[in-house]
């Protein structure tokens, strides 16, 4: 009985360090931070990275969300690399967008088709306030392979930094000491 046991953790042990390690993919924003003037827009990507060799995209469906008092989402342009699909977005309101895009393509063109990083998204934004909004992706519904099967990630946050634009009507010093030197010379040379 002991000798089965033991027969039993070895080949578990065994296999467990044979099976390849599971590689969780990465989501984020690209770039992580950016700064604008207020009444600017700015862009910015959501990618996704670190596939192992044989992983490859069939769907997603998750939830980003941004601080909506400081920036206006006004478009989404999806990506390219999972083919024909069918994809969207649902406003959900308070600054949080339901995205989602599904693959009609077979598994052998996702997995030859795709490059190891891409984007899923480009987001357009105006802006509406000063402040800092974080971008986040709150929550994953679905996130599949090219066979449908659930794949891990790990998720990064982003953020838009909204400033305030400098006022530019200062005149230089050097300015006014050559106006104040021209009405000197202006009142001498009446004298």
């Amino acid at each position: 009985m002991k000798k089965t046991i033991g027969t039993i953790l070895t080949t578990g042990a065994l296999l467990a360090a044979m099976s390849p390690a599971t590689n969780a993919l990465t989501i984020g924003f690209t770039p992580s931070s950016q700064s604008v003037y207020l009444g600017d827009s700015v862009s910015v990507d959501i990618t996704i990275s670190d596939f192992a060799s044989s992983e490859s995209l069939g769907d997603y469906d998750f939830v980003f969300s941004f601080d909506n008092s400081i920036l206006n989402l006004s478009s989404i342009t999806f990506g390219t690399e999972l083919g024909f699909s069918d994809q969207g977005s649902v406003d959900l309101g308070g600054g949080d967008v339901n995205l989602y895009e599904l693959s009609f393509e077979d598994a052998a063109f996702l997995e030859g088709g795709q490059a190891d990083s891409f984007t899923l998204a480009t987001l357009s934004f105006g802006t509406l306030g000063l402040g800092i909004s974080s971008l986040d992706i709150s929550k994953i519904f679905a996130l599949g392979d090219q066979y449908g099967d659930w794949l891990e990630a790990d998720l990064n946050s982003g953020s838009i930094e909204v400033l305030e634009r400098q006022s530019e009507g200062v005149p230089e010093p050097s300015a006014v000491l050559l106006l104040g030197a021209g009405l000197v010379a202006m009142g001498m040379a009446r004298r």
